[in-house]
């Protein structure tokens, strides 16, 4: 599917709000992958430092978050692109 057809019943604010969350969550998936890389390395030689593991987690709180974010707006154009009776 292309952004075209997901974004048909947008207005333009809508769309690259939606645009906007898409890439936030992918640098933030990027960032936790080298986060998560970097903590086999930890964990191999022994400790994973605390400071590693609470960005890890705070990383996923806030990926969730705009995940979430983006689930809501996809509901909400579908919604609103409903016919009212």
């Amino acid at each position: 599917m292309s952004t075209m057809d997901s974004t048909a019943g947008m207005t333009l604010g809508s769309a690259l709000e939606r645009r906007r969350l898409e890439v936030r969550a992918g640098r933030m998936e990027q960032v936790l992958a080298a986060l998560r890389r970097r903590e086999s390395i930890y964990a191999k030689e022994g400790a994973v430092p605390p400071p590693l593991r609470a960005a890890i987690r705070d990383f996923g709180l806030e990926l969730d978050a705009v995940r979430g974010q983006l689930r809501d707006r996809s509901c909400g154009a579908r919604f609103r692109s409903l016919p009212q009776r």
